[in-house]
Formats: C-alpha cells, structure tokens, sequence
C-alpha cells in the first residue's frame, strides 16, 4: 500500500525521538503495511519577505533503519508547493523508521550550489559552502529528522522543519543619517567568521566540530531592496525602533555558540568599506542574532540582540568599539 508524508517549511524550535532497536521485519504476518499521512502545518510568519521561509521549493528525504543504514527505495525528492510537498511510500508496520527531510531553494534539479548533498542518501549528511554572495535569501533551508512509526491505517503524524542556522544580523541605528548624504542606496556588505563547521547530520542534529576552520568567504552584496528596515519593539517599554539592515547571513550553528563577527560595508565613497567587528556574538541554531550599532557616525556603540525562534529577545549591550 502507498503512504502519504506532507512535507513542509516550518519555522520553530527542534524536535527529536530516541528509536527501538530490532531487526526490520520483513514481509507476511509482521510486515504488514498501512497508509499513514504525515501533515506539516507552517506557522504564522513574519510580513516582511526575508526570512518567511516561502522560498524553499524543494524537499530531499530519506529513510534508515535503526543501524544507520539507509532502507532501499526509501529516498527522494519532492516539490514544495505552498509549503507543502506530498510524497507517497511504502512502509512496513511497527517498524522504526529515521526519516531524514531538507529543503531548501533548488533548481530544476533540486540542487543549490550552497549545499552539498553527495552523500545524504547514504549517511544524511548536507554539507555547506560557504562561497557565493553574501545577503542570499536563498540560502535559507530547512531540515529534521523524525522516527516515524506505524500501527494502523490512517494515522497522522506531523514533520516540523527547522533551520539547522544561526542568523546574524548587522542593523545601522544611523541609518538615517546614511540615507541624507545619499549612501544607502549602493550599500554592500559582507562578514568575516572563522572557525565554523560545514557538515550537518541530518540523523543526530550535530554538526561536525572536530572539522570545523571554515571561514565565511561570501562575496560582498547589497541586502534585497524590500527588506531594508527592520522594525524591532522594546518587550518592556512597547516602544518600537527602526533601524538600517544592511547584513543579514545564516551561519551553520550548533545550540549556542559565541564567536567574533566583523561586519563590512561598501559604498560609493569608502570603496575599502568600513569594518565594524564584535567580540563574543551569541548566536544559536534557528535563532536571529541582531547586531545594532552607529556604525557610519562617530560614537559607535553596539546591542546584541538575540531573537529565540524569531520572536523573543535579550539584549545585550556593548558600550564602546
């Protein structure tokens, strides 16, 4: 019989089952097979374009048993139609299954050149190149890994996809006073990170630390026209404050992290960019760091702000560059 999983962009905090260890059963009296579906429902999102998670188009999967192994015919991919992708399987009852999913913005293909995926039918593995422009929206993707198991007919299960990503945020308080002297409009901009990791597993979550030396090399690039101000309110006073953003990149991230951020912007009249470095930015998979400063007026001064799920926030405040 053919079962039903409902592929999804989600955005939300990440979830994990611990699996039973047994032998796959074969087919007759204990393995039989039943219909399941399995149903993502997006959360609201944000109004603003970036970040929405509607680019994400297609959806790699792949099952394994429980000794990592992956299960033959059980590996594929899927176009993502608003939102949403159906993909129809077979599978055995009362058996384990370690569902692996990706999405993420692809072509015809189902590729993009920011991820590697050469081995994820084999081990579930997606490896990250951090080359191409900076300020890339489709660079956004999405994944998890859920054991899914069946028992009878017509059950329903549900497959959150989350961003394996940190994303970190420049956003110029002194934005105004760039836009007077007419230097916003042709703004670049790019960041320097070292030490990073390039390879997550898509069965466990983790990402390869003993590896990790990467260092972001994007190209300089302007941020998408549609999103250059970013509005954020105060949780305690109500008071709302709107800012310049003129960098925004997701960064590969374990739980939490800290790691120095330097920020560099282009213009007409600085062609060697203007530099603007932080020490010790927190920043956390499937969380926005936002980094706010004067960075284009004298007396910088610098906020962390790090958003849980793209919506909480804690401060912190940085008193002099």
């Amino acid at each position: 019989m053919k079962k039903i999983l409902w592929i999804a962009a989600a955005i939300a905090g990440l979830f994990a089952s611990a699996s039973c260890q047994k032998e796959i059963p074969q087919d007759g009296i204990n393995g039989e097979t039943a219909n399941v579906t399995l149903t993502v429902q997006t959360p609201s999102v944000q109004t603003r374009t970036i970040s929405d998670g509607k680019k994400a188009n297609i959806v790699h999967w792949v099952a394994f048993d429980n000794y990592g192994q992956p299960v033959d015919g059980l590996a594929g991919t899927a176009v993502i139609n608003d939102k949403v992708a159906q993909i129809d399987v077979t599978l055995v009852k009362h058996y384990d299954y370690n569902f692996v999913f990706w999405a993420h913005v692809g072509d015809e293909y189902g590729q993009n050149a920011a991820y590697g995926l050469g081995t994820f039918n084999t081990d579930g593995k997606v490896v990250v190149n951090y080359e191409g422009n900076a300020n890339d929206e489709n660079r956004d993707a999405f994944y998890a890994h859920q054991i899914i198991k069946i028992v009878s007919d017509n059950e329903v299960h549900t497959v959150p996809l989350y961003r394996p990503f940190a994303q970190i945020n420049f956003l110029a308080a002194d934005y105004k006073a760039v836009e007077a002297v007419g230097l916003h409009t042709n703004m670049t901009s790019t960041i320097l990170m070292e030490g990073l990791p390039t390879v997550l597993n898509g069965i466990d979550g983790t990402v390869d630390q003993a590896a990790a030396g990467t260092t972001v090399n994007l190209a300089k690039y302007a941020i998408p026209s549609e999103d250059k101000y970013y509005t954020i309110t105060d949780p305690a006073t109500g008071v709302a404050t709107t800012y310049g953003w003129y960098s925004m990149n997701y960064i590969l991230a374990t739980d939490k992290d800290t790691k120095d951020v330097t920020g560099l912007f282009y213009h007409d009249k600085k062609v060697d960019g203007v530099s603007i470095e932080v020490n010790n930015v927190p920043y956390e998979r499937n969380h926005r760091t936002n980094i706010i400063g004067n960075f284009f007026t004298e007396n910088v001064k610098v906020e962390l702000i790090v958003m849980e799920g793209f919506n909480d926030e804690y401060v912190e405040t940085y008193p002099q560059l």
